[in-house]
């Protein structure tokens, strides 16, 4: 290709074939990203990849496009193509994509139907995550005979141990996307097995969001004479407004209350707790005011988890509330993480007694860690082990992000807050910071160099945490009752002059409106009765 990477400015320009071209179309990609710009044409050469680049970068479209793209000019090149998947009853794969959630699982096979629906006759893909039995599954493959088999490690390894799918005789294609949760989901093992069960010579691509020791470790596993393809992440996040609201635990549910009925918040909006419980205790709480929302964690089925993320998508309602339980899925990278900024803290902090308070106070956090852990694995029989929320899926149109329990790690933070702002439009992510996790919060905001807006919002907090009018019985037990229609709305005392100009309009639009909708339906009436036989004389 004679132009640089970095010039390329529509995706013709990568050679790619007419009928993937016309999906970019389709799906309005109107030109590729930067992460699309290094790795696509890579991709195109049958080179081992690298890619590192932060969550709403383009990453999977960056490596399934080479994909697709090689799996079409290989049935051009192959008659015998779609027969010699199938030996002997058992598949043979010619790529595969291993993610480490369900949720992604079927994300990723989404995608993929997308890309290649101009194509969609000759290509198929499957994921591996239904929940059926393996003996299912193969029939399906057998059936199916798809070109791309996209599953989670451990599925993955259970179809290679039952002699469903080989791997040795038939792969050209291995990707590993979200290298880094993979691993700490405790995959290590199951990875190992796959790859000594892959041929020798296979195009292989690692995707990850943070280049950890783990990774570094696949890498030189995996990938051979790799080239590494990655972004500026400053760059991409630079449409985030990062907020951060000091309170006490117990006025936490009044914020949330205030900043969602009085529309100091833009939706759709993504809600993070660190625990089931406190998920649907804020959802309980909401409800007793007339606002809706929807709990997503573990112990749903996996139907209705996928169901749920459609609607939120499609905008079927715009609060959704989730628990990160990846907290307490083995991640003990997260813990070394953090222990890099204890090392960072030594070194900088010239003042010991500062140095020993703010150490103590990242103990603190760890002992909660723990503790935390250890509740999880007391109440783990109902949870998917393959569920996580923060890392990886793609929920649309995500204006604001509030970490309603505070992460506990930098790690968490990241990806928390990269379910906003994502592919350059702007979000804003909010979070509620208590004297526990106060020191962790100054150590990412000094560890990420972002700069935080706290002007407003302290304001704002003084306002409302000063009256004594809106103080609320968020400390009682939450129990189904009677929701009460005067909780709907906010009083007109408790608002600011500026608030009420806007409560009235929307209440002379409100009965305008309801007027008119009171005028149509009587005219319905009239001419039904009118076209009524057994009225017309």
């Amino acid at each position: 290709m004679n132009k640089k990477k970095n010039e390329i400015k529509s995706f013709q320009e990568f050679n790619l074939d007419d009928r993937l071209i016309s999906s970019c179309e389709r799906l309005n990609f109107e030109k590729p990203t930067k992460i699309q710009k290094k790795v696509i044409p890579i991709g195109l050469e049958g080179k081992d990849i690298l890619i590192q680049a932060p969550t709403g970068s383009g990453k999977t479209a960056s490596y399934l496009l080479p994909i697709i793209n090689q799996i079409l000019t290989y049935q051009k090149r192959n008659e015998n193509f779609q027969t010699s998947k199938i030996k002997e009853n058992i598949f043979h794969p010619f790529s595969v994509i291993l993610v480490p959630t369900r949720e992604l699982c079927e994300q990723v096979n989404k995608q993929i139907a997308e890309l290649s629906y101009y194509c969609r006759k000759v290509l198929s893909s499957l994921h591996l995550a239904a929940d059926v039995s393996l003996e299912t599954q193969r029939i399906r493959l057998i059936a199916q005979k798809p070109d791309i088999i996209i599953s989670t490690p451990n599925r993955l390894v259970a179809h290679l141990k039952a002699n469903i799918i080989d791997l040795k005789n038939s792969l050209k294609i291995l990707v590993i996307d979200e290298a880094d949760l993979v691993l700490s989901f405790g995959y290590s093992e199951d990875i190992r097995f796959i790859v000594d069960n892959i041929p020798n010579i296979c195009q292989n691509f690692l995707v990850s969001a943070t280049l950890t020791q783990d990774v570094e470790t696949l890498k030189q596993l995996l990938l051979h004479d790799p080239i590494i393809c990655s972004v500026n992440e400053t760059n991409i996040k630079s449409f985030m407004n990062q907020l951060g609201i000091k309170c006490e635990e117990k006025d936490k549910y009044l914020l949330i209350y205030v900043l969602i009925r009085l529309n100091q918040i833009q939706r759709k909006a993504l809600i993070f707790t660190n625990s089931i419980d406190h998920s649907f205790k804020l959802k309980l709480f909401l409800e007793r005011f007339s606002i809706s929302s929807v709990v997503l964690n573990p112990e749903l089925p996996q139907n209705s988890r996928t169901n749920i993320l459609e609607n939120f998508n499609k905008g079927s309602f715009e609060i959704l509330i989730a628990n990160d339980t990846e907290i307490s899925n083995k991640k003990i990278e997260a813990i070394n993480i953090d222990e890099e900024i204890k090392n960072e803290i030594k070194n900088e902090n010239e003042n010991e007694n500062e140095n020993e308070n703010s150490l103590s106070k990242i103990d603190t956090i760890y002992e909660n860690y723990l503790n935390l852990e250890n509740q999880n694995q007391k109440s783990k029989l109902n949870i998917d082990s393959e569920f996580g929320v923060s890392r990886g899926i793609d929920f649309k149109n995500v204006k604001t992000v509030i970490n309603f329990d505070f992460p506990l790690n930098i790690k968490d933070y990241i990806h928390r807050i990269g379910r906003t702002a994502r592919a350059g439009q702007r979000g804003t992510a909010i979070s509620f910071i208590t004297s526990k996790n106060e020191s962790l919060f100054f150590q990412i905001k000094n560890f990420s160099n972002q700069k935080f807006n706290k002007n407003n919002h302290q304001i704002f907090l003084i306002w409302f945490l000063s009256s004594r009018k809106i103080a609320l019985k968020h400390d009682l037990h939450l129990q189904p009752q009677h929701i009460k229609p005067h909780l709907k709305n906010v009083p007109d005392y408790l608002l600011t002059g500026s608030e009420k100009e806007k409560s009235k309009i929307n209440s002379q639009n409100f009965h305008k409106n309801k007027r008119i909708r009171n005028l149509i339906f009587q005219k319905e009436i009239t001419k039904r009765l009118e076209k009524d036989p057994l009225k017309t004389f």
